[in-house]
This record gives C-alpha cells, sequence and structure tokens, in this order.
C-alpha cells in the first residue's frame, strides 16, 4: 500500500464519522423535549421541568443505542417530593426514566 493510497482511506474515514456524526447530531436535535416531559407526566410526575438536554455520547451515560438524547428533568412525584432524573429518547421512539 502506497502513501496516496492511504491517505485517501484516512480522509475517507474521516468523512464517513463526520457523516455519521452528523446524522445523529440532527437526530438528537429533532428529538423534542416534549417526549421527556410526556415520559415523566406518564409515570405521575408533575411541575415537569426539562433542565438539561445531551447529544453526545449518550449511550456512554445509560441510556440505550436506539436514544438520541438525554435530557435532565425535574418533577414531582406523587408522594409530593422533587426528584431530579433522566428520559433518555430517540426520534423513533419514546422516553425511557432513567434514575440520575
Amino acid at each position: 500500500m502506497n502513501d496516496d493510497s492511504l491517505i485517501t482511506r484516512v480522509i475517507a474515514l474521516v468523512a464517513v464519522l463526520l457523516i455519521v456524526g452528523a446524522i445523529n447530531y440532527g437526530c438528537a436535535a429533532a428529538t423534542p423535549e416534549s417526549k421527556a416531559i410526556k415520559a415523566a407526566e406518564d409515570a405521575g410526575y408533575t411541575d415537569v421541568t426539562v433542565l438539561d438536554k445531551a447529544y453526545v455520547a449518550v449511550g456512554l451515560r445509560g441510556c440505550g443505542e436506539q436514544d438520541n438524547a438525554r435530557f435532565t428533568v425535574r418533577g414531582t412525584n406523587v408522594r409530593g417530593e422533587t426528584r431530579t432524573f433522566y428520559v433518555c429518547a430517540g426520534v423513533l421512539k419514546g422516553g425511557t426514566i432513567r434514575s440520575k
């Protein structure tokens, strides 16, 4: 393998990684906060507020491989206690509550 072939392969790999990253970021950006709020309300939480949204490496932050975003959410449970937790969500799926 000559130097030109190696450089071409490296450039192709970088291009693929950038495209995959852009698609994932786009899917994460397209995942609305309303999915996190609905998941929390369906679980019985009230006064639900989204505090933060993470796009990068959510699979390494406790979410599943189909999740594109992790929301940090605060809400009041059925006992009247205010809790902060995560909701993992994706474009093609609903939200899943994860403890913080």
